[in-house]
């Protein structure tokens, strides 16, 4: 009996076995493989596919164009003016502002400012090919053909300046008649405008005139002068005379005051202006008197004892762009 009792015990300790050997899974789940982990240094050596780099992109401003642009702008009493605008080969160049004399208009430096601007083989041609003129002393469209640019002065190759052209009222035929204040006006507005455009540096404004714009021009920055925005930084006169009612000693007096440098000419024969351009001396102010009687605009020509584009250059050169 104690056999089989014996017996029967050890059956049922063996079934039990059996059975705990085969339990679901959701009670005793199978242990995982263990996963090996990656050492950075394994991570490293692993052939990845290569990432293409991105072509970095020069960031340079788009070309903008250098063709002439007509300009019409009003001056602070109402009057619309006519204007011609050279941009620069170069953004945030200085700004040369030419104002003309009394019997003529803009047009007057038409060639003179495609020379200055420098800008494309194509307005050289342009240059050589336009009917330049030497302006007579009365009437718009009557002078001495300049023929071609070949006397005018090389510049060189980096010289970048915008140039900034317009009539004066009253003066779209030539002038008929003297309207001094509102002369003096418009050329302060015409040099904010010119200041204005885009491509330039206003705090770099440089003056040039011709008779009344020879006068025109240091008024023009004395009046400038309390706007922080811009600046004049030079100003250069051809034949002046007091003709706008304003002292022209005075002015160019209180302009180079301010650390503007101003440059004047004169013919000799040009009694009014020689004796205007003589009136003081004074560092930072220079005066040149000449043989011959020209006045104004006929003193830039390849006759002249001076090339005054040459002096205009490197004026240019030495005060502004250096």
């Amino acid at each position: 009996m104690k056999r089989l009792f014996l017996f029967v015990l050890i059956g049922s300790m063996m079934l039990a076995s059996c059975d705990a050997m085969n339990v679901p899974t959701s009670m005793n789940e199978p242990e995982l493989p263990v996963v090996e982990q990656a050492t950075q240094e394994d991570s490293t050596n692993e052939a990845v596919p290569p990432i293409e780099q991105a072509t970095e992109i020069p960031n340079e401003e788009p070309m903008h164009s250098t063709d002439p642009v007509e300009v019409t702008f009003e001056s602070s009493d109402g009057v619309m003016l006519n204007g011609m605008y050279y941009p620069p080969r170069e953004k945030g160049a200085p700004i040369v502002v030419l104002m003309h004399q009394f019997n003529l208009n803009m047009h007057q430096w038409d060639a003179i400012a495609l020379w200055l601007q420098n800008a494309e083989e194509k307005q050289a041609q342009t240059l050589n090919q336009m009917i330049a003129y030497r302006p007579g002393a009365t009437e718009l469209a009557q002078g001495e053909p300049w023929q071609d640019a070949s006397w005018f002065p090389a510049l060189p190759e980096d010289f970048s300046v915008g140039v900034f052209t317009f009539t004066f009222r009253g003066c779209e035929q030539g002038c008929q008649e003297m309207f001094r204040d509102g002369w003096i006006v418009d050329a302060q507005i015409a040099a904010q405008k010119a200041a204005s455009m885009p491509e330039v540096d206003g705090t770099r404004i440089v003056t040039v005139g011709t008779s009344i714009g020879a006068d025109a021009v240091v008024d023009s920055c004395q009046l400038l002068a309390p706007l922080s925005s811009l600046r004049c930084v030079g100003a250069m006169s051809l034949s002046p005379g007091s003709y706008l009612g304003m002292d022209y000693t005075t002015t160019a007096k209180s302009v180079v005051e301010l650390g503007i440098p101003v440059h004047c000419f004169a013919s000799e024969g040009d009694a009014a202006s020689a004796a205007t351009c003589n009136s003081f001396e004074m560092e930072g102010y220079a005066a040149d008197v000449d043989s011959g009687s020209d006045h104004g605009i006929n003193m830039v020509n390849p006759d002249h004892d001076t090339n005054i584009l040459e002096v205009l250059r490197d004026f240019l050169l030495s005060e502004v762009l250096s």
